[in-house]
């Protein structure tokens, strides 16, 4: 593919992308999915149906606990029930299991009376929490199962944080992850073939519509851009991206602030992108050193690096298609050892002056999401805009250092 020199070229070029055959057989490549004709493919509330229907080892699905009981391993895998509790799970027999839908609000909830757990899910797709609803959640299942092993499921299409701060330990887990328990518990399964291919209907959907994408056209879509790539490029640098540019403004405010010695950011650039970017500060390491010691690798982060902590700015667009962005502290616990668990639990602890509950990813929100409104029109007076944001950031990670610092005093820690 030769490159693109003048206006001429680019234009023959997109007229040969648009007249590709392949590039128009990408509008045939759906193929019959009930989900599709019912319209349901994105909608939050029918997926709870589904998945409380696949959980439930009580339904006429055929499966039994098979999904139950490998969504239970894949929460101890990940260390999401930790290992000192996990016996209850382990050797439950589900007998008894019972699955709520919209319990007091609550998407599902699944309850052992004999087994003595109770596991809640809050399933989000094209939504946020809001209202304080997870803390609501939190309460209300706490004041309903005294003395249960209870666990609090945060379900999105990526993993992602909850957007406001809970009280309680939601764990993050995405629908991947959802996905693969599914393939897991039916595999091999002996159950009736049409339900096989309703179940079989549900994955292409989640892979094709909540997840990655059909690996096919995925493949489909690689081989038109290997052959069009000059052309395509040039349509992708000038699509319109409102993250990317508030993005741009954000790196420049933590440029500013490497620049000035305050944070850590220009050596944890590959811990970027668009949508999240990383740093560090030279305090909070100090802190992080002592009371850990040297970490193992930590190959299962999508940190990727020995780091236990970042401060993270998070970027997003909302529901109205304005950008939102937020500062927050979170802790990693991957390839810890139940020390240095311990120790990271009592270094938030002493940040946020509240016990940890059940571990999870720990977070410490300085800046809560604040919405861009109508970016596209904000974008226009971008200095103005600039202005804003960094204002925003430097009260929310004065905030937050102010925080890190009274901790660090309190252990006789400085710079």
């Amino acid at each position: 593919m030769q490159e693109i020199h003048d206006i001429h070229a680019f234009y023959t070029q997109v007229s040969e992308l648009l007249l590709d055959d392949r590039f128009r057989q990408l509008k045939q490549q759906k193929t019959f999915n009930i989900f599709d004709v019912l319209k349901i493919a994105r909608t939050e509330i029918r997926h709870s149906n589904m998945l409380a229907w696949l959980l439930d080892p009580n339904e006429d699905h055929g499966l039994g606990s098979r999904v139950l009981n490998e969504l239970i391993l894949m929460l101890i895998r990940d260390g999401h029930i930790h290992t000192t509790g996990a016996d209850r799970f382990l050797l439950a027999k589900y007998e008894d299991v019972t699955i709520y839908r919209e319990r007091k609000y609550i998407d599902i909830l699944i309850e052992s009376v004999k087994d003595r757990f109770v596991i809640c899910i809050e399933n989000k797709i094209d939504t946020k929490d809001h209202s304080n609803q997870l803390n609501k959640y939190d309460t209300s299942v706490n004041e309903d199962y005294p003395n249960y092993q209870k666990v609090f499921l945060y379900l999105t299409p990526g993993g992602e944080f909850p957007t406001e701060e809970t009280n309680s330990c939601w764990a993050c887990i995405d629908y991947g992850s959802i996905s693969d328990c599914i393939e897991k518990a039916t595999r091999n399964a002996p159950i009736n073939e049409k339900v096989r291919d309703f179940i079989a209907y549900y994955q292409e959907v989640l892979r094709r519509e909540i997840m990655d994408g059909d690996k096919k056209i995925q493949e489909f879509c690689r081989e038109i851009y290997r052959q069009n790539k000059a052309v395509l490029d040039m349509i992708y640098e000038y699509r319109p991206d409102n993250v990317q540019n508030i993005s741009d403004i954000v790196v420049e405010w933590l440029k500013e602030k490497d620049c000035s010695g305050e944070i850590l950011f220009s050596d944890y650039e590959k811990n970027q992108s668009k949508c999240f970017h990383r740093f560090r500060h030279a305090l909070l390491d100090k802190v992080v050193h002592e009371a850990l010691g040297e970490t193992k690798e930590n190959r299962k982060s999508g940190w990727r690096g020995k780091n236990p902590y970042f401060y993270e700015i998070v970027l997003s667009t909302n529901n109205n298609g304005n950008v939102t962005y937020g500062l927050k502290l979170s802790f990693c616990r991957d390839n810890l050892t139940e020390d240095q668990e311990k120790a990271l639990g009592e270094i938030y602890t002493d940040i946020e002056n509240k016990a940890v509950g059940t571990w999870k990813d720990f977070k410490c929100t300085a800046l809560k999401s604040l919405e861009i409104k109508n970016t596209d029109v904000a974008l226009e007076d971008e200095d103005t805009l600039k202005q804003e944001i960094f204002k925003n950031l430097n009260d929310a990670w004065g905030k937050l250092q102010k925080k890190v610092t009274a901790m660090a005093d309190k252990r006789n820690i400085r710079c």
